[in-house]
């Protein structure tokens, strides 16, 4: 599965919380059992050790496209900021195009999962911590 979530923003600290999350996220996923590829994870330390590279859909479109063909869903993390982000927009329209099951994922503080999983179509739910950038 792939993890999808939004990551550009001008404030070096809204992109680390961003990545947090995503990867916490990701590990609660792995520990259920589910394998899981968070480009963000992944990629967050890559871009904070190389100072000069590119953050945005734009330079990471290639590989971010490469690493979603292998896998079998794509995983939206509704982070604030997930329906306006050019690579999450980006990423459902791949998993679309080849015909990918798409799951909403929302952060679930309040009941025995710590998220809640949906499919079907994109959820009116702007997302969660708006409040928080």
């Amino acid at each position: 599965m792939y993890l999808a979530g939004p990551y550009s923003h001008d404030l070096p600290q809204v992109r680390q919380w961003r990545h947090d999350e995503l990867s916490g996220c990701a590990g609660w996923f792995m520990r259920t059992g589910i394998t899981v590829y968070s480009p963000i994870s992944h990629t967050h330390a890559i871009a904070l050790s190389n100072k000069d590279m590119p953050v945005d859909w734009a330079f990471w479109e290639k590989h971010d496209r490469k690493m979603l063909q292998m896998c079998d869903g794509l995983l939206v993390l509704l982070l604030c900021g997930w329906n306006t982000s050019i690579g999450v927009t980006a990423e459902i329209e791949i998993a679309k195009e080849m015909e990918m099951p798409i799951f909403w994922v929302r952060k679930n503080v309040s009941e025995w999962s710590r998220y809640m999983v949906k499919t079907g179509g994109p959820p009116d739910f702007v997302g969660y911590a708006c409040g928080s950038e």
